[in-house]
């Protein structure tokens, strides 16, 4: 029960990057860089932790948010 717990509060401050991502534009690349090397770390720590559907979850988004990395620089 205490090792479920761990993953509901792990997965919350995603749930927060991904609600103000959609609830706020990202206003500049220096922004989306910082929010791509968070998740980048929450990626390798999901993995880590063998919780692999959320790794794969979050690497799916980080190539949107690349993508939108480089329509802002283009």
């Amino acid at each position: 029960m205490t090792e479920f717990l761990a993953m509901e509060s792990r997965a919350a401050p995603a749930r927060r990057r991904r609600a103000q991502r959609d609830g706020e534009a990202i206003r500049s690349p220096e922004e989306l860089e910082k929010l791509i090397v968070e998740l980048e770390e929450e990626m390798l720590a999901s993995a880590e932790d063998l919780r692999f559907e959320e790794a794969a979850r979050i690497r799916d988004e980080l190539k949107e948010l690349r993508r939108d990395l480089e329509a802002l620089r283009a």
